[in-house]
C-alpha cells in the first residue's frame, strides 16, 4: 500500500514495548496505560505530535518522558496526571516550546544555498541542466523513494510552500521526514552538480549563506 510505512510502525511498537517493560517496575499496567492514553489524547487534541529528524532521538525522548511521568505518578497520582497533561501540551504542535520542536524551516543554511542558486540562475541553461539531473534521478530511483522529487523541488523552491502545504498538495502522510529526506536527495544532486564544476558563482553565494 502506497504511503504505508511498515518500518515506522515496527519502530513505534518496539518503542511502546520498551516503555511498558521498564514501566512495569514502576507502576501497575492499568495506571501506565492510563498515563499513556492521557498523554496521547492531550497531545493529539492540542495539535498532534511533534516530529524529530532522528527516529532514535525520538525514541529516547519518548522513553525518558514516559518513564519520568510514571515515576511522578508513583509518588503522587494527581500530580502525575497534572504533569502528564502539561507534558502533552508542551510536546504537541500547539505547544510553543521551540527547543523541543524539530526545525522544519525550508530557509535553513543548507537549502538556502540552493535557493540562492535558483534565484540567480533563472531561465539559464545551467539551471535547466541541474533540474534535468533531478528529473533523471527521480526516474531512475522512483521505485526506491516512491515520491516525486521534482514535484517537491517545484513546490518548495518555486511555489514557496510550507511542508504542511506540500503534504496536503501531494497527499502525503503527516510526517515531515518524507519531505526532509526528499530535500536531502535534491541537495545531493545539487552538490554533485556543483562538484562537477557546472556553475560559476557558488563562491559568492556561499559567502552570502555564511553571513546569515
Amino acid at each position: 500500500m502506497k504511503g504505508f510505512n511498515y518500518k515506522s510502525i515496527l519502530f513505534n511498537v518496539i518503542e511502546f514495548i520498551m516503555i511498558i517493560t521498564v514501566g512495569w517496575f514502576i507502576l501497575p499496567i492499568s495506571i501506565m496505560l492510563l498515563i499513556i492514553a492521557i498523554f496521547t489524547f492531550v497531545r493529539e487534541t492540542i495539535g498532534g505530535a511533534k516530529h524529530y529528524k532522528s527516529p532514535y532521538k525520538c525514541m529516547i525522548w519518548s522513553f525518558l518522558i514516559m518513564e519520568s511521568l510514571f515515576l511522578v505518578t508513583r509518588i503522587d497520582f494527581l500530580i502525575g496526571i497534572c504533569f502528564t497533561i502539561f507534558a502533552g501540551i508542551l510536546l504537541s504542535k500547539g505547544g510553543d516550546i521551540a527547543v523541543f520542536e524539530y526545525n522544519n524551516k525550508e530557509d535553513n543554511k543548507k537549502y538556502r544555498e540552493l535557493k540562492l542558486y535558483i534565484e540567480s540562475h533563472k531561465n539559464t541553461q545551467e539551471l535547466k541542466e541541474f533540474e534535468n539531473i533531478i528529473i533523471n534521478f527521480n526516474k531512475k530511483y522512483d521505485d526506491r523513494f516512491k515520491i516525486n522529487l521534482y514535484k517537491i523541488y517545484q513546490l518548495i523552491f518555486y511555489e514557496n510552500m510550507s511542508y504542511k502545504d506540500v503534504k496536503k498538495e501531494m497527499h502525503l502522510r503527516d510526517d515531515n521526514h518524507i519531505i526532509v529526506d526528499a530535500l536531502d536527495m535534491i541537495f545531493i544532486c545539487f552538490d554533485t552538480y556543483v562538484e562537477l564544476g557546472n556553475h560559476k558563482n557558488l563562491d559568492k553565494e556561499k559567502e552570502l549563506v555564511k553571513k546569515d
